[in-house]
């Protein structure tokens, strides 16, 4: 492969984290759900959050898509049930607000805490695989998420100059480069 090809590819990720002023970070689990969450985001695992308020034909629907989807993915992936309605989910319902959210909603959470993907009233499986994503996406999706600005700047070459825009950005001392 041609070298100046190669090295035209290179990316340059300036302000990766950066943000004004950094939301309050989720309180430690608290709620089984939580606890489930945390353990998939520890074992590297998706986990896929069906909250619903009761268990009607539509829920069971989607249960039933979502357990048989799961279960070809083998251990890539794990999946827990909330009912909005119980007291001790709470926290659950409030970390991911989705207590007015029309019911029965699939949340897909990767590891890293990134929501990839969310199904309010129906489930196919083609939405269920389309929501694995690749762990760069998941990370520029949880920077922006955290209402992080992530800028991305794409040169031809690696020694090509940045544009005056992302310059003039960069010495906005409004954003500051994470450390």
């Amino acid at each position: 492969m041609d070298k100046r090809l190669f090295a035209g590819l290179a990316l340059l990720l300036l302000f990766a984290g950066t943000s004004v002023a950094d939301p309050p970070k989720p309180p430690s689990p608290k709620s089984a759900g939580q606890i489930v969450v945390a353990d998939a985001a520890r074992t590297n695992r998706y986990v896929f959050i069906l909250f619903a308020r009761e268990d009607d034909a539509a829920t069971q629907a989607v249960r039933h898509t979502l357990q048989a989807t799961l279960a070809r993915r083998g251990a890539q992936a794990t999946s827990l049930e909330v009912r909005v309605t119980d007291p001790a989910e709470k926290p659950m319902v409030e970390q991911y607000g989705v207590s007015r959210a029309p019911m029965p909603l699939v949340l897909a959470v990767a590891p890293n805490g990134a929501i990839t993907g969310g199904f309010p009233l129906k489930l196919t499986e083609a939405q269920v695989a389309q929501a694995f994503v690749s762990p760069a996406v998941a990370q520029c999706l949880k920077a922006v998420q955290a209402r992080k600005l992530v800028l991305l700047c794409v040169q031809p070459t690696p020694t090509a100059a940045l544009p005056q825009g992302v310059r003039d950005f960069h010495a906005d001392p409004q954003y500051r480069a994470a450390s």
